[in-house]
């Protein structure tokens, strides 16, 4: 393997991930040519491939590689958009078994265009592999609830001004367990229990919610578990991402006045290396660019290993304070 880490090889990416080792990656990202076949960005050459075929061939001997150098509880994410996409993912499936294919993640990438006589396109693909397909690094980070969805899913505010809900406090199916018995509450008498319904917990923790102040009843006498706000005011990340490009906002310029049109942004980064990964651990990707993948994994205590052949993206990366070989 290439001795040094926490550097970025100005060499084709093919020539490096051959000289390292196997299984010695725990995280590859790499946003890849997207085979636009368009003369307008002008950070790099987007007309590589003049057909799918090519585009292939260019990239099955790199993900063989990648396949290689990824450790067995590893994770890949490979980001791309419709030009290629559907081709990338029958060949990733081939190397690295349809069953380790774990998602497709929708990115917005701009905001709404105006199109003439097609409709706008504003998101690309990220596809989400892991070389096994149980055993990988899954960290369920999870990310603040805007104030918006908390007004939406939280719209009572009790004496103490606490925004909450309320849920339910039985469950769909029977029981013939205690749960399953309408519940003798101790002041308010029998409380009927619905046919085809259990309750979510024993008698005993249901009266604990009660003096505590967590159950909320109806004019009709049926319970409910109150959910505050504050308790609850965080969320699972789902797979469509509203994560735009930085590049086109113009939001990172460089002390030479250089801006990279493709940037991806700080957080879509931060979101993938803190969910497949753990600090000390090694990340790689194949098509630096801007280096925004090695600068997170720097500020994260990970190790990093990146490849990029164009001198825009590495003087932005030597801006940064990112190491080039």
């Amino acid at each position: 393997m290439y001795m040094k880490k926490n550097v970025i090889y100005k060499q084709d990416n093919l020539e490096v991930m051959k000289s390292m080792d196997d299984n010695s990656v725990d995280l590859i990202y790499s946003d890849v040519l997207y085979g636009t076949n368009s003369k307008d960005i002008v950070d790099y050459d987007d007309t590589l491939f003049s057909n799918p075929t090519e585009a292939i061939n260019f990239y099955k001997p790199r993900f063989l590689e990648m396949k290689r150098i990824l450790k067995d509880d590893g994770s890949l994410y490979i980001h791309c958009d419709w030009h290629l996409s559907h081709y990338l993912k029958v060949q990733l499936d081939v190397i690295f078994g349809f069953e380790n294919f774990k998602n497709d993640i929708i990115r917005q990438a701009t905001n709404a265009k105006n199109n003439s006589k097609n409709w706008g396109r504003i998101y690309d693909n990220i596809l989400y592999y892991t070389k096994h397909k149980d055993n990988y690094t899954w960290n369920f980070i999870q990310e603040q609830k805007s104030d918006a969805e908390l007004v939406k899913q939280y719209n009572k505010i009790d004496e103490n001004g606490r925004r909450y809900t309320t849920i339910p406090i039985h469950a769909k199916g029977g029981s013939n367990g205690i749960t399953g018995k309408d519940w003798e509450h101790p002041t308010r008498g029998l409380i009927k229990l619905t046919a085809g319904r259990h309750w979510a917990t024993i008698p005993e923790k249901m009266l604990l919610l009660d003096e505590a102040g967590l159950l909320e009843w109806s004019k009709n006498g049926n319970p409910r578990k109150i959910q505050y706000a504050d308790e609850y005011d965080s969320k699972y990340i789902q797979n469509i991402w509203d994560l735009k490009s930085i590049g086109s906002r113009k939001s990172y310029v460089n002390k030479n006045g250089l801006i990279y049109d493709t940037q991806k942004p700080y957080d879509l980064l931060k979101r993938i290396i803190l969910q497949s990964s753990n600090e000390g651990d090694l990340i790689f990707d194949a098509f630096a660019g801007s280096g925004t993948t090695l600068e997170v994994a720097k500020d994260l205590n990970r190790d990093y290993i990146g490849c990029e052949i164009t001198d825009k993206g590495i003087e932005i990366m030597k801006d940064k304070g990112l190491n080039i070989i």
